[in-house]
């Protein structure tokens, strides 16, 4: 099984950069509900990264795929 994440600050980056610009959106509403998402996204989907084989980290306009030992 594959699990594809991507880093925080990374994710903060592109979510700024798409809300403002394509969606007219405030800096400061943007950031409450990266945090309000990033909650859910540890306790939601994070767990499931424990029983993949393959990792696949999408930071910094990156791919690497790491197998898990």
């Amino acid at each position: 099984m594959l699990f594809c994440y991507t880093g925080n600050e990374t994710k903060l980056q592109r979510r700024l950069q798409r809300d403002t610009s394509e969606r007219g959106r405030q800096a400061h509403f943007v950031m409450q509900s990266h945090q309000h998402r990033r909650r859910q996204y540890q306790l939601y989907l994070e767990p499931f990264q424990k029983n993949c084989e393959f990792l696949l980290n999408q930071s910094q306009n990156k791919r690497l795929l790491e197998r898990k030992t």
